[in-house]
């Protein structure tokens, strides 16, 4: 039996298709391995540590969103109509989201420890406050890089990407 997607006039489907399965296997895959982690987690540390984790994480990840200020959309949108510069395009957004990315982390350690004494450890020392602003500018940029690849449509450099890391 022929796949239905084969036939040449549906090329654009079949692109669609396996970018949309690239997000659902990276959906699942991430789920799972976070499932895992956080079991472990639970049973080998102290359950204050297991909670300022996930609180530092989740924070992460949401300031990481805030730092792409929808430059992901930008970028599927630009590439959807012409895919020229699509390295220099996302370079420059990698950066300069990272660098948003890179403040809001920063900012966020220093202001976090003020408003809920559990967060506290954030702010301990200045390794801590880079630590976590790194961490939230490469949040930003690979939100960023998912972006652009689900633009060009290679879903699947994402997919092995998240999967990897």
């Amino acid at each position: 039996m022929k796949c239905l997607l084969a036939h040449p006039a549906l090329a654009a489907f079949r692109d669609i298709v396996a970018n949309a399965g690239s997000l659902v296997g990276t959906t699942a895959v991430t789920a799972l391995l976070g499932f895992v982690y956080w079991w472990v987690a639970a049973r080998f540390f102290a359950p204050d540590e297991v909670g300022f984790a996930a609180a530092s994480i989740s924070a992460m990840q949401l300031l990481g969103a805030v730092g792409t200020v929808g430059c992901g959309t930008l970028l599927i949108g630009e590439f959807a109509r012409h895919r020229t510069g699509a390295i220099v395009l996302t370079s420059t957004l990698l950066a300069a989201t990272g660098a948003v990315g890179l403040l809001l982390g920063g900012g966020f350690a220093l202001l976090a420890p003020r408003l809920a004494d559990d967060l506290e450890p954030l702010a301990s020392n200045p390794a801590n406050i880079g630590l976590f602003a790194i961490g939230t500018a490469l949040t930003t940029a690979a939100l960023i890089l998912d972006q652009a690849v689900l633009g060009l449509g290679r879903g699947s450099f994402q997919f092995w990407r998240n999967a990897l890391f």
